[in-house]
């Protein structure tokens, strides 16, 4: 599942389905695409103008915010798995089971470079916000830089769970089992905090980059100063309801449970409200605005869509995707 920057777009792809799943938030409006094989990755544009879907047959194709088919990349070696656009939507990485990591110009459909073949798949592929550099972590956790101008290899890391790059563009944020590092985009160090229950699951940073939250599988949240690693506050009372997904916005922290749960607290760690529709796993959260104010939206493993009020927790909408 993918959810469009601004909230308008949600994209899924549903487990025995040859198609995906496009739902319109602002019109409620649910499309489906169709390939010629089966749907293994989704990445949305920043403006949330173009979806690009990644195929089992290798192919990536292209389709606008309302569903039409606007452009097709050729065909690789092996089924695509991990795609994600640079923020100005120029270009876009790709990833494959045959460990090989590609980049794209979407403007002109060619190919920039593409990297060597790797003994496991690529799971998830990055872009700095300003184009520069590029990540790939490996299905075995290891880690790898590029250059993204040339493909030219910086330098790698192990045992890698989570990779993102921090707002400034400078610094990546890299979670292992049992620690978070901050570090440099030549791969030194900043600061680490270490977890001596080795149950990391999950991060996500806040906007301006100053937190850094941690969701761990043993059910607790916690927050750090992005800046120099030290902790500010820890959320424990998740009991069964373990972190699944996690969002920072500006005031708040949203986080998602194994049970169905969903939580909003605010910078400081006061819980402000708590809400379910079931007690099904929520796999991702994000923000809608309407035009006057921030929705909250989350989508389960079965794809029930719900959005709720930010200010107190009502629940607004309902989809199915």
């Amino acid at each position: 599942v993918v959810i469009s920057r601004d909230g308008g777009i949600i994209a899924a792809i549903c487990s025995g389905d040859d198609f995906i799943r496009l739902l319109d938030v602002r019109r409620s409006r649910l499309i489906f695409l169709k390939g010629r094989w089966y749907a293994e990755s989704l990445a949305i544009s920043e403006d949330g103008k173009i979806l690009a879907s990644g195929w089992t047959d290798g192919g990536i194709r292209l389709w606008s915010a309302s569903g039409k088919l606007v452009g097709e990349l050729p065909n690789c070696c092996s089924g695509v798995s991990c795609l994600s656009f640079s923020r100005d939507g120029a270009l876009l990485i790709a990833g494959n089971h045959a460990g090989r990591t590609s980049l794209w110009e979407i403007g002109s459909h060619q190919l920039v470079w593409e990297s060597s073949h790797y003994l496991f798949s690529a799971r998830d592929v990055f872009l700095s916000p300003d184009g520069r550099i590029a990540v790939t972590r490996y299905l075995d956790d290891l880690l790898r830089v590029w250059k993204a101008d040339t493909g030219d290899q910086l330098w790698k890391a192990p045992y890698v769970k989570r990779v993102s790059f921090h707002p400034g563009g400078d610094r990546l944020v890299v979670m292992l089992s049992n620690a978070v590092q901050m570090r440099t985009l030549s791969g030194k160090i900043i600061w680490e905090w270490d977890d001596e229950n080795w149950g990391n699951r999950i991060v996500s940073l806040s906007p301006d980059g100053s937190l850094l939250a941690v969701g761990s599988k043993l059910g607790y949240v916690t927050v750090l100063d992005a800046e120099r690693g030290n902790v500010l506050w820890k959320l424990t009372d998740f009991k069964d309801d373990a972190p699944r997904c996690l969002f920072f916005s500006r005031r708040w922290l949203a986080v998602g449970g194994d049970s169905g749960l969903v939580q909003v607290f605010s910078e400081t760690g006061k819980r402000l409200w708590k809400g379910a529709i079931s007690k099904t796993p929520i796999i991702r959260i994000g923000t809608f605005s309407d035009g006057r104010s921030k929705r909250l939206i989350s989508v389960d493993q079965y794809g029930v869509v719900a959005v709720w009020d930010v200010s107190d927790g009502s629940l607004l909408w309902l989809s199915q995707l």
